[in-house]
């Protein structure tokens, strides 16, 4: 009996279509109803419905559907008695007419109360069907319309990204001006610092500046006076004394090349219009003899000492007030000797 079930079973999935499809719908209903217990995503959320694609009893009634199907194919294929035995096969089977007429009956009526039962359950599941269908279309225009606010939503997040870019453009080359301009002011200020800082360290210089050539000046118009007084007032030099004049005149020209160097930053090349002299300038009217020197040559060593004197008098007036407006800010370095700092 058990043998025979199965192999009814077997005859009923039979048909490839039917196992496939069973097989398919069998999966798909599997991983509808489980696939949230491992981590996968649901059918429904896949199509944006917020549950499952359809509950565990629609997916039964699929199934059912299909089950019917399988027996109505499984009767389709179910082949028609044989026709009735002949005398002799009778009388060599040893069953009668009565008989078989009997089990004929037996099977006839055991098929229509197959039929109706296969009719009751078709019946069932045609309402269950019709049910999920009516479910089906129910998600379906649910699902239009999230589509259709899902397009809505789509738009307006589309011009709010359009405005927010025009809005963080316009900032940004708002931001990008103001940069602008504060690079110029700080580059203006800029300016200024270096400028108030070259103008404060000129001061300092110009200040030391004039301590030292104040120095220098007492210095330079001290062995001066050593070298010019004392024949302004006609003495004479001999050899012996002239020796004496010539180590004062060293000191002093070596005392005015100092001064020269450290006045350089406030004239125009001061050291030259100091120390060089020209031929010409040997003829001038002098206030002494040439008999007060021991020789000719004392003579030109004293006149070019007066002009180089009288040169170093006149550019010191301009170099004092130079340095004066140099230490206030009136002058810069620059100004004073025709384009170089002080360094």
């Amino acid at each position: 009996m058990a043998e025979s079930r199965i192999s009814t079973l077997r005859a009923i999935w039979a048909p490839t279509l039917v196992r496939i499809t069973f097989g398919l719908v069998a999966a798909v209903a599997g991983y509808d109803s489980f696939s949230s217990q491992f981590g996968f995503p649901k059918l429904g959320a896949v199509l944006g419905m917020s549950g499952n694609l359809l509950p565990w009893w629609g997916w039964l009634l699929i199934l059912q559907a299909i089950f019917v199907y399988a027996l109505f194919e499984y009767i389709r294929r179910i082949q028609l008695p044989a026709a009735p035995p002949s005398d002799t096969e009778r009388s060599t089977s040893g069953l009668t007419i009565e008989d078989v007429e009997t089990a004929i009956s037996t099977r006839i009526g055991e098929l229509k109360q197959s039929a109706e039962t296969v009719s009751e359950a078709m019946d069932l599941a045609d309402g269950r069907m019709s049910a999920v269908t009516v479910e089906f279309s129910k998600r379906i225009e649910k699902l239009d319309t999230k589509v259709e606010t899902m397009g809505q939503l789509t738009l307006e997040a589309t011009q709010l990204q359009s405005e927010r870019n025009h809005f963080f453009e316009s900032q940004t080359k708002a931001v990008e001006l103001d940069l602008g301009e504060l690079r110029r002011g700080f580059a203006t200020l800029e300016q200024k610092i270096d400028s108030q800082e070259k103008g404060f360290r000129e001061s300092i210089h110009a200040l030391m500046a004039r301590e030292e050539l104040a120095e220098l000046g007492k210095v330079i118009q001290s062995n001066a006076d050593e070298l010019y007084v004392p024949l302004k007032n006609g003495e004479q030099y001999d050899a012996v004394r002239w020796q004496s004049w010539e180590s004062i005149h060293g000191n002093w020209e070596r005392t005015v090349k100092r001064w020269a160097d450290a006045a350089r930053w406030y004239g125009e090349n001061v050291r030259a219009r100091v120390l060089t002299v020209e031929d010409t300038e040997y003829d001038s009217a002098w206030s002494v003899e040439d008999a007060q020197f021991p020789s000719a040559d004392a003579v030109r060593r004293f006149k070019r000492f007066r002009i180089i004197q009288v040169h170093w008098m006149e550019v010191s007036d301009e170099i004092a007030g130079h340095v004066v407006m140099v230490a206030r800010g009136a002058l810069s370095e620059r100004e004073c000797h025709g384009g170089q700092y002080h360094q």
